[in-house]
This record gives C-alpha cells, sequence and structure tokens, in this order.
C-alpha cells in the first residue's frame, strides 16, 4: 500500500498482455474490476468512484459511456464517473486523478 496525503491504493488487477481477448470488453473489464475490488478488502458498497481508461488507444466508440456501463454492470454506486486517455500513460494519470478526487473528498 502507497500512501500519499491521505490517499492509499489498496487493491490492484491487471490482465495479462495477449492480442487478442475472450469475450467482449465488458466481460474482461468486469473481471478485472471485481478481482481488484477482493483484493482492496474494501466492501463494494463503500467505493464511491470509478475511472477507467477504455478500450485500446484510438478505439473511442463508446468510450464515453464506458464507465457508467462498467459501474452498473459491477453493482457499483458511484459518485465520481470517468473515463480518461492518455496513450502509454493513461493508468498512470488515471491513478494521479483518482488520488486527487480522493483527496479533495478528505480535505472537504
Amino acid at each position: 500500500m502507497r500512501k500519499n496525503k491521505g490517499v492509499s491504493i489498496v487493491g490492484y488487477a491487471q490482465t495479462p498482455i495477449r492480442k487478442s481477448i475472450k469475450g467482449t470488453f465488458l466481460d474482461l473489464a468486469t473481471q478485472v474490476s471485481i478481482h481488484a475490488i477482493r483484493t482492496s478488502g474494501i466492501p463494494k458498497e463503500d467505493i464511491q468512484g470509478l475511472l477507467i481508461t477504455h478500450e485500446g488507444f484510438g478505439n473511442f466508440v463508446n468510450a464515453q459511456l464506458f464507465a457508467p456501463r462498467l459501474a452498473s454492470h459491477i453493482g457499483l454506486e458511484t459518485k465520481f464517473l470517468g473515463t480518461y486517455e492518455c496513450g502509454g500513460m493513461s493508468s498512470a494519470g488515471a491513478v494521479k486523478i483518482a488520488a486527487t478526487e480522493i483527496s479533495i473528498v478528505i480535505h472537504y
């Protein structure tokens, strides 16, 4: 667990890197999200936000609607939803945005 100004990353999951996936991107995102929630030890009901990168650089089809679809699919009731895209550093940028959102809530 890494702490920074009262913000901690407590759960993490990833998929194997491969050329193609079995099933839909929603299926894969659901599996990895549920795994991250389980490894965090935080009850799903306590999770207030979801920030994701979309399924592939340059693949913007329905990207704006994917975060709410995924949240609904895994049963999250969120106060913050977002999709972040910045090429190869998308995941790192998404973590920084999530930490900033959490920090704002902690300080207010």
